[in-house]
């Protein structure tokens, strides 16, 4: 059979960190070693400003960065001036302008595009699709107000501002799905979570001991509390120093993720990270508290050392970290975000929802230590049944092949 050329883009991709990025790229690499998939990678960045042409899996990856007036992204800048409309402007038209011009010169060697995320490059890419009648995807993967991209008024005049006939909108949770059917799309949804690959996450008893001591200073005895996530305010790591607090001591705590070292996100981030640090010296909690502040390839091992995963961010569209540590057999005690978390724990079955107040999150992971391995083990399976990678994956193949005709 032909292979399916697909040119993935992604709002960010590695080596810069993003969720988005890595589930675009361990989902291709599975696909492609699964099923006749080629495919190259093209994205953007908010860590990097210099484009640039690197290969990562021995896949191409060509990078569209050139912003003159990068602008960090944090929710919490305020109101945006005119002036900044017009810098941001400039910053869409110089990225768009190189998009369009990499699109035009490649796009015949691909049959379908698959969007990943949101920046002025995923914008650019969904605008030429369009015009150019070209078949894509688009996947949600962050929590946002609407399914569309950026584009200018003169045109969304010419194009229109929807997708195409049935673009296939796929959604990683009810809240997305939701979103996207108050825009009208309601038979071109897919909504499913992430993939998790049970090749990696899955129960391992057996080498929970060696992990611990690997990986940590902790030992057998004690109850390893783990949360894995990017330093970053909106991941909220600086309330579970709270919740340890109100924990007897034999409860500890890792805290691993990278934190960005560049861009206009880094004093934001590095604050974020020296305000963690300067509690746990406050508090007393060095013994306690164990920081890793970098990158987490082998996430699946800090899972299977942990008795407990913690999910305290008070935004997200979906946390395929917490589904991971259900496929590990791990009890989740996490914020009570509508349509994320509520979809997938249930109290007293793999774990609790919680609000973010400290007292109530300790009660909640105290309780969750009382969930029987059994009862975990039958609401594992019941999860697994709907966010298996093996189930996705066919699912995934079959919907390229109907785009690819």
């Amino acid at each position: 059979m032909k292979p399916i050329n697909v040119l993935v883009v992604s709002s960010k991709y590695p080596p810069e960190y993003a969720g988005s990025g890595i589930r675009a790229r361990t989902t291709y690499k599975r696909l492609a070693e699964k099923f006749p998939i080629a495919f190259e990678v093209l994205t953007s960045s908010v860590t990097y400003n210099k484009s640039a042409i690197y290969d990562i899996d021995g896949v191409r990856v060509t990078r569209i960065a050139r912003k003159p007036f990068p602008l960090a992204t944090d929710e919490k800048r305020g109101a945006i001036t005119f002036t900044n409309k017009l810098k941001l402007g400039c910053d869409y038209l110089s990225e768009a302008v190189l998009t369009w011009k990499y699109l035009a010169s490649n796009s015949k060697r691909f049959d379908l595009i698959h969007i990943f995320g949101k920046n002025w490059v995923t914008a650019a890419t969904v605008t030429f699709a369009k015009a150019f009648k070209k078949p894509f995807i688009v996947e949600l993967c962050n929590e946002v107000d609407t399914p569309h991209h950026y584009e200018p008024f003169f045109l969304r005049a010419i194009l229109g501002g929807r997708f195409p006939g049935k673009t296939p909108i796929v959604c990683i949770s009810d809240m997305l799905k939701n979103m996207c059917e108050s825009y009208g799309y309601k038979d071109s949804i897919w909504c499913r979570p992430n993939p998790v690959d049970e090749s990696r996450f899955f129960v391992d008893e057996k080498n929970k001991a060696a992990f611990r001591k690997k990986y940590t200073h902790f030992g057998p005895d004690d109850i390893l509390l783990v949360y894995v996530a990017k330093f970053r305010p909106s991941k909220n790591q600086i309330l579970l120093l709270d919740v340890l607090r109100e924990l007897p001591e034999k409860f500890k705590l890792v805290l691993a993720g990278p934190v960005v070292d560049s861009g206009p996100l880094f004093e934001r981030d590095k604050n974020c990270l020296g305000k963690i640090k300067e509690k746990i010296r406050k508090y007393g909690l060095e013994s306690r508290v164990e920081l890793k502040s970098e990158f987490i390839e082998n996430v699946d091992k800090y899972l299977k050392m942990s008795d407990i995963y913690l999910f305290p961010t008070t935004t997200e569209a979906l946390g395929t970290p917490m589904l991971e540590a259900m496929a590990c057999g791990l009890p989740v005690v996490a914020n009570r975000i509508k349509g994320v978390t509520d979809s997938w724990i249930e109290d007293g079955k793999n774990g609790y929802i919680s609000s973010l107040n400290a007292g109530e999150f300790a009660e909640k992971i105290q309780r969750a230590l009382a969930i029987t391995p059994g009862i975990l083990s039958k609401k594992r399976q019941e999860i697994l049944s709907q966010c298996s990678a093996r189930v996705l994956d066919e699912h995934y193949f079959s919907l390229l092949k109907e785009l690819a005709g």
